[in-house]
């Protein structure tokens, strides 16, 4: 997993190869799912909205949810794409009350696929 550190925030970006045989004729949007729930998971997070929304020619969704770790709320929200056979996860991961919600979807947009 990747990340960026910020004073107020976390932002992991991950990337995850598929086979090609476990995509291949696969409900795209299933895939997407799955790699979102694993995220709320990890957050022991409640999922407070989601959308479908698309990279290009690539599904996506975007989710935002409450958590918390170590006893501390947070807020996050994320994208995630299935791109051929490679699933990306986007996120900002904020203590809850200091969200950028400006900050977190110009971060957010930013992300681009060749």
């Amino acid at each position: 997993m990747w990340g960026d550190y910020h004073a107020d925030c976390h932002a992991p970006f991950d990337r995850y190869d598929f086979a090609e045989a476990l995509v291949k004729g696969k409900d795209p949007e299933v895939l997407i799912r799955g790699g979102a729930k694993g995220f709320v998971s990890h957050l022991n997070g409640t999922g407070t909205s989601e959308k479908m929304i698309s990279l290009g020619d690539s599904k996506g969704m975007e989710l935002v949810l409450t958590g918390s770790s170590q006893g501390v709320p947070l807020f996050a929200k994320g994208r995630f794409y299935l791109v051929r056979n490679k699933m990306y996860q986007i996120c900002v991961v904020a203590e809850k009350g200091k969200e950028d919600l400006i900050a977190i979807d110009k971060f957010l947009d930013s992300f681009k696929v060749k």
